[in-house]
C-alpha cells in the first residue's frame, strides 16, 4: 500500500541556471498496513517573487489514515516537505490540521523535512555564507513531542561534492518527527547514510 502527492509536475522549469528542465516529485507514504484514506492537503505558497513562485514547488501535506482494529479511530500519518522560507505560514496550517485529528481522538505522527532546525539541535557551520536554517517555531501544545537525533546530521548544504568533508559543509538537523500526547515513542535515530542517496540522511522512529 501507498501513496503519492505532487508538490511539483512541470514540463520545463526555466529558473534557476543551468535549466532544471522538466520535474516532477513529491511525496510518497508506503505502508505494509490497509491505508484507509490518503488525500493531498495544500500548504500556503510562502515564495511569492516572481520568477521564483513559479519554479518553486507547491508544497502540501499527504495525509494518510490506517484504521485501528476495534477501535473507530485512526492513526494518522502526515508526509510534509516544507519550504526554507522563513514565513511560518506552513508550520502553522500543519499545526492546525494535525490538533484538529488529534482533537477527534487520533494518533497523530508528523514526519518529513521540515526545513528548519529543532530547537536544540546541534549545527555544524563551516561557511557562515550558506543556508543556515531558523529555529522551527512551536506552534503545538508542549505535551506534543518533537523526535529528532542530533548525533548524526539529517540534511548538508550543496555547495560541494560529498565526499566525507564534513569541514567543506554545512550540517543541520531538520527532519524528523512531531507526535501527539497519545503516541508512545519507543526509538528513533538518524541513521548515517553519509548522504549517499541524496542531501539528506534517513530517520527512522
Amino acid at each position: 500500500n501507498y501513496a503519492f502527492a505532487y508538490d511539483q509536475k512541470s514540463p520545463f522549469v526555466p529558473y534557476p541556471w543551468p535549466i532544471q528542465g522538466r520535474i516532477e516529485s513529491g511525496n510518497a507514504t508506503f505502508s505494509p498496513f490497509i491505508i484507509a484514506s490518503a488525500h493531498r492537503v495544500s500548504l500556503p505558497q510562502t515564495q511569492t517573487i516572481f520568477p521564483l513562485k513559479y519554479s518553486e514547488p507547491k508544497r502540501s501535506m499527504l495525509i494518510v489514515r490506517n484504521p485501528i482494529k476495534k477501535k473507530k479511530k485512526n492513526v494518522v500519518f502526515i508526509n510534509v516537505n516544507l519550504d526554507r522560507s522563513n514565513n511560518d505560514d506552513q508550520i502553522k496550517a500543519l499545526s492546525e490540521t494535525a490538533k484538529a485529528e488529534y482533537e477527534k481522538g487520533n494518533y497523530v505522527i508528523i514526519g518529513g523535512t521540515f526545513n528548519k532546525s529543532f530547537n536544540g539541535a546541534q549545527k555544524n557551520i563551516n561557511d557562515k555564507s550558506l543556508w543556515d536554517p531558523q529555529v522551527l517555531t512551536d506552534y503545538f501544545s508542549n505535551d506534543w513531542e518533537y523526535i529528532y537525533d542530533d548525533t548524526t546530521p539529517s540534511v548538508r548544504t550543496l555547495n560541494t561534492p560529498y565526499l566525507n568533508n564534513m569541514d567543506k559543509v554545512n550540517t543541520y538537523t531538520v527532519d524528523g518527527f512531531i507526535c501527539s500526547p497519545n503516541v508512545k515513542i519507543q526509538m528513533y535515530e538518524t541513521v548515517n547514510e553519509e548522504f549517499f542517496y541524496s542531501s539528506h540522511n534517513p530517520v527512522h522512529l
